[in-house]
């Protein structure tokens, strides 16, 4: 592992016990090592948390072991011991490093989870059949889910799902059914918004055309106007929605939309009717006068 600094390298050793090795990375030198006690041996797996002050290696020793390191000090901070049987194998760390999910190596394999402050196991999942040996581990940067590759044949990829709401907010999904209608000059493109926000709201809407990077923007509404379109050209639209990570991907193209100066037109008388639909709506006994010619 490296820290987030990339100034220094850990790395656990098969040996008993284990020992964890401090690289300098400028020098590309051994700086320190740290050798743990009986009984935590074989690190097999190694995590680091999210602010690169605190790693985490799992002993590949019946019970199993996660050990925790204080990078700082380079010292030895505890340890998280296992049920019988339960040998740890692979893990990862939530994005704010309140947990810790180690992957085991039986059959079939389970997840568990260590809580970070005083390293108590507070639960764990049972898999399935197949599902054996979770040699590898991965976060998704919210930390909603944690994915394990299996250590068998034909591999799998077991996706469980570590926590209910984002960890740590991310950018929004793309818009879906965007589509647009043309003007004299111009288009009206509507869409709906991302089936997730990533955990913080939408504060904005930004429409691209192709060809001509021409664009609209909202502050929240799923409708703009692009302006600035030549008459006759086909023109494509996608969406991007932005939350307080930033802007997130760009949705995919909505379909080919012709402006020319009849369609304002149309357009226009569209939305007259659909306003004449609304107002007898509202006042049912209002009819238009009739008038002879």
């Amino acid at each position: 592992m490296v820290d987030p600094a990339g100034e220094f390298a850990y790395f656990g050793t098969s040996t008993a016990p284990g020992r964890v090795v401090k690289v300098d990375l400028a020098t590309f030198s051994r700086v320190g090592a740290l050798t743990l006690p009986a009984g935590e041996a074989q690190l097999f797996s190694a995590a680091m948390g999210p602010q690169g002050d605190r790693a985490y290696f799992g002993t590949f020793t019946t019970p199993g072991r996660l050990v925790a390191v204080d990078l700082e000090s380079f010292t030895r901070a505890g340890a998280a011991v296992f049920d019988t049987g339960i040998t740890a194998y692979s893990m990862v760390v939530d994005p704010l490093g309140g947990a810790v999910y180690v992957g085991t190596y039986a059959i079939p394999a389970q997840v568990v989870k260590v809580a970070t402050d005083g390293l108590v196991v507070v639960g764990a999942i049972g898999l399935g059949v197949g599902e054996n040996q979770l040699l590898s581990a991965a976060i998704a940067p919210d930390g909603r889910f944690a994915y394990f590759g299996s250590n068998t044949n034909p591999g799998g990829v077991v996706k469980i799902r570590v926590a209910a709401d984002p960890v740590v907010p991310v950018v929004a999904g793309a818009p879906v059914s965007v589509s647009g209608s043309p003007g004299d000059g111009e288009a009206e493109v509507t869409w709906s918004p991302p089936a997730d926000d990533g955990g913080s709201a939408i504060t904005s809407y930004t429409v691209t055309s192709t060809p001509g990077a021409f664009t609209c923007s909202t502050l929240g509404a799923t409708s703009c106007v692009v302006q600035g379109l030549t008459n006759g050209v086909g023109y494509t639209f996608s969406v991007v929605a932005t939350n307080a990570v930033g802007p997130g991907p760009a949705s995919p193209p909505s379909g080919v939309v012709t402006p020319d100066a009849a369609s304002l037109h149309l357009r226009h008388r569209h939305r007259h009717l659909r306003h004449l639909r609304h107002h007898q709506w509202l006042f049912p006994g209002h009819r238009q006068p009739h008038r002879r010619g």
